[in-house]
């Protein structure tokens, strides 16, 4: 009897739950923003009036600005093989990733209609890039350069931070923390 009655319970309690499952709806623009560019609006980036989406492609990446309606106002392919890291959009387009040509990191600046402004190249070869923060438009760019059973976490900027670790730490996150930088490994 005891069998029954947990079984029964069960059944109530599994057919309960299923009728509270929340479903959301796919708009047409979102349909259309998948099938004609592979995009999902989720990950679009909102600058002022416009949204921009950067996708990395086999021979580099390309960036893709629609106006507010999603409606397609240009999109420009960088044949530039770059494993990209990060995106920030401010009064620039930032991308922070590893060159695989150079094996190194690689930081650009484009503006905001996709013309590249800047191209810089940090640390050694095969250091890896990890985060950045733009303050005051000075680019903080932090990477991790792994020497033998070690490993450094240097932050360029203005000028160059570097912290050695006995361990293989890697840089997290830097943010701006009471006008300093706050470098999380």
């Amino acid at each position: 009897m005891k069998k029954i009655i947990f079984y029964t319970i069960s059944v109530i309690l599994f057919l309960g739950c299923a009728n509270k499952v929340k479903t959301d709806t796919i708009d047409n623009k979102s349909v259309e923003l998948l099938t004609k560019y592979g995009i999902d609006e989720n990950f679009l980036i909102k600058k002022d009036s416009f949204y921009f989406y950067i996708l990395q492609t086999p021979n580099g990446f390309k960036i893709v600005k629609f106006d507010k309606n999603y409606n397609l106002i240009w999109q420009k392919p960088f044949k530039y093989p770059i494993n990209i890291v990060k995106t920030k959009i401010k009064d620039n387009i930032y991308v922070l990733g590893y060159d695989e040509v150079k094996n190194r990191v690689v930081f650009l600046i484009l503006d905001l209609n996709g013309n590249l402004k800047n191209k810089k190249h940090y640390g050694k070869k095969y250091n890896v890039a990890r985060d950045f923060i733009i303050i005051n438009n000075t680019p903080f760019i932090a990477i991790t350069h792994y020497n033998n059973n070690k490993s450094d976490i240097i932050v360029y900027g203005k000028t160059t931070i570097k912290v050695t670790s006995n361990k293989k730490k890697d840089v997290s996150f830097i943010k701006k923390f009471n006008n300093n930088l706050l470098i999380v490994g």
